[in-house]
Parts: C-alpha cells; structure tokens; sequence
C-alpha cells in the first residue's frame, strides 16, 4: 500500500529507523559509531516488520496515537477571515455538498443524494466538520467490519477521501493542478471526458484522475457570496513552488501548495526546494499572500499577490503579473527579480523557463512567440 497506492516506498524503513531512534536502539551517528567498532548488537532487527505494522495502527486508531490526536483536532473545512483552507478542491461538485452520514465506502451503482447542500460557505464548513466529528465517533464505536463484513464504524470518513465513493464530490481527494500549473488546457479537456463519461455509463471511477476548475465562474460567486476571497489547498503536487491563480481572473484567488515533488531527480523527491506560504496583512479580512522560498535550481523567489479586502482585489498593492496565464500555456509562477520564473506541462511533465520582468506586457501578445 504504501508503494503503489501513496506513492511513498521508503516510508516503510523510515519509519523502523525512528522507531530505533525513538526506542533508544541507535540513530544514524550511533550506527556509524557501533558499525566502525564492528559492533553488530544495533541491526535493523531491533526492530522488526510486525513492529513497525503495529505502530502505524497505532498511531491511527488508538486514542493516544499520533494520527488520532490529529484527526480529533483537524477541520475538513477551515476558514479564517476571507480564506477557506481545505484538502483537494472546493469546485463545481464539492462547493455546498454535504454528504449523508451513512454513506458507504464503495464504488456505488448510482449517484446518491446529499445530506444538504449549503448557500453559504461558512454553513458548509460547519457541517463538512460536524461530518468528520460523527464519523470518528462512529469508528469509536464499533471499530471492525461486522460478520458479514458490510459495514464498519466510520466508514464514512474512509468514503470522504475517495472520489468514486463520493461520486466525484470529494472536497479531499478532488483537486486542481496539471503539469506544475494550476490549470491546463490538457486538464480541461480531461475533465470534460471524465464528465461526459461519468454521465453515459454512470461509472464513478470516471472521476479518477479529473482535475478541478480553480476559475470556475459559479463556485466564484458561491464563495464571494459569503466573503471568500481565497482558497489555500495542498493534494496534488504542483512542480517546485505552489500554483497560484490570480484574483484578477474570478474575484477569488486559489493557491495549490503541494510541493512534494519539487524534484523528481533529487532522492527525496524534493531537492533544494522550499517555499513558505504566508498571508500577511492588516487582519483577517484585509491581507495578501505572499510566497517565498528557494526553486529547485536553487533560486530564491519571493512572490507578494494582489491585496485581497472587502472592497474587492486591489493588484496595485502586489505583483499584478503572477498567478497569470500567458500564450503557449506558461504561467507566471514566481518572482526572481529581475526575472519572472515561468512554468508549463501536462501530467507530470513540468517545464520552467525565465523570462525579464520588463518583457511580461509584450509576451502577452498573441503575437509573441515563447518557445514551445
């Protein structure tokens, strides 16, 4: 599982080599030492396979287990001021659903109904988390599968993150991002597939894969209706620092901060790069985002956003210029002054080139040619 469905396989023996640091058996200094003295009492069999299974079950079942502390403290939904923090994507599908209680975590024959759907984001965020609430106290009560293995307590937690489960509706496992970039042409026209699929077969897999419409103009108005003026998600790897779409494009600015595959040619997958995603501002409701960090090339960046308040987007306060699309795909993704880091790709090819600040005006020209 780890392997082939995370995509994490060395997570496995990490997790053993902490369990030896945590157990006192050895850490990387001590194995050095105790390896050049030929001392062979601190081995990997200090702690075995049927260990490390047991501790992450621990870890996410039992009351003091780290993954349950958190989950007892975690938000499906946050929002803080005119920010919506969430997991996947907030889109045309997740925007107001609130899924049933019961719902079973299956590929289902058909599309279920929802428990409600909420006019007002703040509504939504407290009934996604009263969800979460209610599922945890269902596992607690009845942890394992029934005799028949038909049900199990909080199943409906399992079915949240799953989007053939949700059919196509998971605020979790939905997402934006395509290639690096926070929308692509290749991922609409995916979309519009999967979509088109999904309502001739009635296959809820067709949702697999299907990446969101971050300026989708109706979830804008949604938000806007009830004072969101951004959304901060992570999920889907989006290149060596996080896609951004501008407010200048629907009212709502969508920041996808997932950067967990920075790299692909360093060994953790992530290489030199690092970004910390701030919004900074007068309070809650009056602010800008601002992205800064080292690129994968080992280039610092330091991204400040249009100014987001009440009022409206105010880009004269930020760079107007990031978090915009120009021809040929490329995005302007961060600031490298005096340069301006772009990006483009389709699946999980990323592509970035660098272009001067002062050429950004005339590159938008369908005129101008930018290397494809």
């Amino acid at each position: 599982m780890l392997t082939h469905t995370l995509g994490c396989p060395r997570t496995f023996e990490f997790r053993r080599e902490e369990l030896r640091i945590l157990r006192g058996a050895g850490s990387t200094d001590a194995d050095a030492d105790a390896d050049s003295a030929g001392d062979d009492d601190v081995t990997d069999d200090d702690v075995t396979d049927d260990q490390v299974v047991e501790s992450f079950l621990h870890e996410a079942i039992h009351p003091d287990g780290s993954l349950r502390q958190y989950l007892d403290c975690a938000d499906v939904v946050a929002i803080v001021g005119n920010t919506l923090f969430a997991h996947g994507a907030v889109d045309a599908r997740t925007a107001g659903f609130v899924p049933r209680d019961s719902t079973p975590f299956r590929n289902p024959d058909s599309k279920d109904p929802p428990a409600r759907t909420c006019d007002d984001p703040s509504e939504w965020a407290r009934e996604m988390n009263g969800y979460l609430r209610r599922g945890l106290d269902d596992f607690d009560s009845r942890p394992r599968w029934d005799a028949h293995r038909t049900t199990r307590g909080g199943e409906a937690l399992l079915a949240l993150q799953n989007r053939s489960a949700m059919w196509g509706r998971s605020v979790v496992s939905n997402c934006y991002g395509d290639g690096g970039c926070i929308s692509t042409v290749h991922s609409g026209v995916r979309r519009d597939e999967a979509l088109r699929r999904a309502r001739e077969t009635d296959d809820p897999s067709s949702f697999e894969g299907m990446c969101s419409d971050p300026a989708d103009p109706s979830v804008a108005r949604w938000l806007l209706g009830g004072g969101i003026r951004r959304v901060v998600v992570g999920h889907k790897p989006t290149g060596d620092c996080p896609a951004v779409l501008s407010a200048s494009a629907t009212g709502v600015e969508v920041v996808s901060g997932d950067t967990s595959f920075s790299d692909t040619e360093a060994e953790d997958n992530r290489g030199l790069a690092l970004s910390v995603v701030e919004i900074v501002g007068e309070n809650a409701w009056d602010n800008q985002l601002r992205v800064s960090g080292v690129l994968r090339d080992g280039t610092e960046h330091r991204s400040l956003f249009g100014r987001l308040h009440e009022g409206g987007v105010d880009d004269t306060a930020g760079d107007a210029g990031l978090g915009t699309q120009l021809p040929g795909g490329w995005w302007v993704k961060a600031s490298t002054p005096p340069l301006y880091r772009l990006c483009r790709g389709m699946g999980r090819k990323v592509e970035y080139m660098s272009v001067h600040m002062m050429e950004l005006d005339a590159l938008r020209s369908p005129s101008t040619s930018l290397p494809n």
